[in-house]
């Protein structure tokens, strides 16, 4: 998937900019995260939230950003609950993500953005509204 490999590089800049376990990174691994497990890989989603939950747990003291831990606590029971109870796919060469397409033939579509207040994240949350509004 394109979305993949762009967050993959997204993470490597980050990495190489900030420490392996700088708190602002754990944004892009959840997206990391939520795009794997979007496209069937529950495993690999799950071991990407449980190194935000340990980047989260490096750098913050009990308390503090509780909602973002909450968020990855959710992330990562859901990802463990997908692999249990359907199993997981061990590579990125197989195409899970075929079970998402409509009957139409139409493809699934992923939309990154930092939610801010710039002009780009209302642009993504207009473009995500058209899209659900086709769904």
């Amino acid at each position: 998937s394109e979305a993949f490999e762009c967050i993959q590089w997204c993470l490597d800049i980050c990495e190489a900019i900030f420490s392996a376990n700088h708190a602002n990174l754990i944004p892009n691994v959840l997206a990391k995260g939520d795009i794997l497990h979007s496209l069937g890989y529950f495993e690999k989603a799950a071991e990407c939230y449980r190194k935000a939950k340990d980047i989260h747990t490096t750098n913050f003291i009990t308390g503090q950003n509780d909602l973002q831990l909450e968020e990855i606590q959710k992330k990562l029971t859901h990802a463990t609950m997908a692999t249990s109870n359907k199993g997981c796919s061990s590579t990125l060469n197989e195409q899970p993500y075929q079970r998402w397409k409509k009957k139409d033939g139409g493809d699934p579509v992923i939309i990154i953005t930092d939610i801010g207040r710039d002009i780009d994240d209302a642009i993504a949350f207009m473009e995500l509204a058209s899209l659900e509004r086709m769904c």
